[in-house]
C-alpha cells in the first residue's frame, strides 16, 4: 500500500484505481472483529489512500465509498475529512460522501461540521457550495452544531450554508411553516443581502416550493394577522412567477 500511495502522490491514476480496488476487496471480505484487530499502520495507511482519491474514488466511488462508510466507526474524524473533501469531487462521489456524512451526522454530528466547514470556509473548495445541493446534509445535523460553527464562520459560513437551507412549505391546514434552521439562520444573517440571495437561488433550483406559498404573506400582510415565520424578508419577497402557480423567490430592491 506504501508504494500505491506514493505513486497516487505522483499523479499516478492507474495506481489510485488499484489502491481503492485493493481496499474495498480486503474491506469486503473481514467481518467487523478483524476490521477492530487491524494494526494501528494498516489503518492510517488505507485513510491516506482514501483521502488522497476522496474527488474521484480512484475511478471507483462504490469501493471507496463501502470502505470508508465500513471504516467510519473506527476513526469518525478522519472518515468525515475524506468525505467532506469528496463533497467537491465528482457528482457519484459527492452522493457516496453525503450518505456518509449524514450517517455519521447521528453519532458524530461535530466532527461532520467541523470538517465539512472546513471544506466550506476554504477559498477554492468553497465555491462548490454555491452551487451543489447539500440539503439533506444540513438536515442531518442539529441546529445547536449549526448555529455554534456559524459564530465562528460567521457571514462567510452563512452565505455557503444558505443555498441549503431546508424549504419553507405549506402545512396540513394551510399554514406557512419555515423549517427551524432556515428561520435561525436568515434572521441572524438578516442584514446580508448574500446570504438571502444564496438562500433564494438555492430554493428557486431545489424546485420543492409547494402550495399557493406567496398569496398566504399577501393574506397575512392585509389583515395583520400573526403568523410562525418571524422572518420578514420572507414576508416580502414571496411572489408568483406565472399563471400556473408556479413560485419562485425575487428580491425587491
Amino acid at each position: 500500500m506504501q508504494v500505491l500511495i506514493k505513486a497516487v502522490k505522483a499523479g499516478d491514476e492507474s495506481s489510485a484505481r488499484v489502491a481503492v480496488d485493493l481496499i474495498g476487496y480486503r474491506i469486503a471480505h473481514v467481518q467487523q472483529d478483524a476490521l477492530r484487530g487491524m494494526s494501528s499502520e494498516a489503518f492510517d495507511l488505507i485513510f491516506e489512500a482514501l483521502t488522497l482519491t476522496a474527488r474521484d474514488g480512484g475511478g471507483d466511488s462504490y469501493w471507496w465509498g463501502r470502505s470508508l462508510s465500513t471504516l467510519a466507526s473506527g476513526d469518525p474524524s478522519r472518515a468525515a475529512k475524506a468525505a467532506s473533501l469528496s463533497l467537491c469531487g465528482e457528482y457519484f462521489q459527492q452522493e457516496e460522501a453525503q450518505k456518509i456524512l449524514v450517517e455519521l451526522a447521528h453519532a458524530h454530528p461535530e466532527e461532520v461540521m467541523q470538517n465539512v466547514g472546513a471544506v466550506m470556509l476554504d477559498e477554492k473548495s468553497g465555491i462548490r457550495f454555491f452551487v451543489g445541493h447539500y440539503r439533506g446534509l444540513f438536515n442531518s445535523l442539529p441546529l445547536n452544531v449549526i448555529s455554534r460553527w456559524l459564530d465562528i464562520a460567521g457571514v462567510n459560513g452563512a452565505r455557503k450554508l444558505a443555498r441549503h437551507l431546508p424549504v419553507p412549505y405549506i402545512g396540513p391546514g394551510g399554514e406557512p411553516v419555515v423549517p427551524e434552521l432556515t428561520e435561525f439562520v436568515l434572521e441572524k444573517f438578516e442584514d446580508d443581502d448574500r446570504t438571502f440571495a444564496e438562500f433564494c437561488a438555492g430554493t428557486y433550483s431545489s424546485g420543492q416550493l409547494i402550495g399557493n406559498f406567496a398569496s398566504q404573506f399577501e393574506a397575512e400582510a392585509e389583515t395583520g394577522l400573526n403568523t410562525p415565520v418571524r422572518t420578514s424578508r420572507l414576508h416580502t419577497h414571496w411572489c408568483r412567477c406565472d399563471t400556473e402557480s408556479e413560485l419562485k423567490m425575487e428580491i425587491l430592491d
